[in-house]
């Protein structure tokens, strides 16, 4: 994200309009856990309904380049589903899946676990763990952002590679949430983010056997890092980033997917890892090529939830400045 594409609020520093903006924060998460301890998963739903149609509001200028990014694409990709439904849900699923990790300090219950459904391999299942690090890399489609909450309400030591943070995350009361869970999941002073541009060694430093890294392939400007790939016939860029970083530290590498199938319930889908042989190369291109391919056709069985950072990996010409984090 850049400084043009999201509204900044300040949850840090001194004044009243800090002051009034974390309490106002503190009450609506403190809401948020409320009715979860109430109505569950339809509780969360309820509280996040008047966030989602805030979000849809400020996000209506966006629309008409969300309509031109989609447009590269052929009808028939769309297996029937227009712009207003598909802008609707992918506004509506990021939302939710954020209303599951205000509530991350009780993911680890047997109710939210059930809410999660596993499709392939957990990283604590292979052959390799303990033995060496994991790195999962997804695309930014459907519900990503709950899977290192997932994987840290099982007690996986997982932590995301970021470029930015939604600034709400910067409130006191939802790192309060965030250090409750930690202290039920056995994960206190495990770190949650690494940021690309300033923590890179320390990331380095954390990925030693029996932890997990969350990255993307794609997302962010274009830079001397992204190289043209292609899925179907269509042009996709993205980054070696992740295999580079696996070839250092001698990781597993695992596509991985989430997407929300109901209300608050999420399926997290991982791939087959990586072929060694392909990170023993020097040029990563390969390696790349085949993360993105194995998660296309996730992609192809469900487009609605090819988000907007994803839709500008196919199309990085006709990226403008928005609102952000879809």
């Amino acid at each position: 994200m850049t400084k043009n594409e999201s509204p900044r609020f300040d949850f840090r520093g001194k004044g009243y309009k800090v002051a009034l903006l974390n309490l106002f924060y503190k009450l609506f998460l403190q809401s948020i856990c409320v009715a979860e301890r109430i109505g569950g998963a339809r509780g969360v739903k309820l509280m996040m309904m008047a966030l989602i149609a805030w979000d849809t509001k400020i996000r209506q200028k966006d629309f008409p380049q969300f309509v031109r990014l989609r447009n590269t694409l052929p009808p028939e990709f769309w297996k029937g589903i227009g712009p207003a439904q598909h802008f609707r849900k992918i506004i509506r699923d990021w939302n939710e899946a954020g209303g599951a990790i205000f509530v991350y300090h009780r993911l680890g219950s047997p109710y939210w676990q059930k809410r999660f459904q596993v499709v392939g391999s957990l990283p604590d299942a292979l052959p390799e763990w303990g033995q060496r690090p994991v790195i999962l890399t997804f695309l930014h489609t459907g519900t990503y952002t709950v899977i290192p909450a997932f994987l840290r309400s099982r007690g996986l030591a997982t932590a995301m590679l970021i470029g930015g943070l939604p600034p709400w995350l910067e409130s006191a009361y939802y790192r309060k949430i965030m250090e409750d869970g930690d202290r039920s999941y056995g994960l206190v002073g495990v770190p949650h983010t690494f940021h690309r541009r300033k923590e890179l060694r320390e990331m380095i430093r954390f990925l030693q056997p029996g932890r997990v890294l969350v990255t993307a392939l794609e997302g962010g400007r274009l830079s001397p890092e992204t190289d043209r790939y292609e899925v179907d016939g269509y042009p996709f860029h993205a980054k070696k980033g992740a295999c580079r970083i696996a070839a250092q530290t001698n990781a597993v590498v695992i596509p991985v997917s989430a997407r929300r199938t109901d209300v608050c319930r999420f399926e997290i889908r991982f791939g087959k890892p990586l072929p060694d042989e392909l990170l023993q190369k020097e040029d990563h291109a390969e390696a790349t090529q085949y993360l993105i391919s194995q998660l296309w056709p996730g992609i192809k069985e469900n487009p609605g939830d090819l988000n907007v950072t994803t839709l500008e990996a196919m199309a990085p010409d006709l990226r403008v400045p928005r609102v952000g984090w879809l």
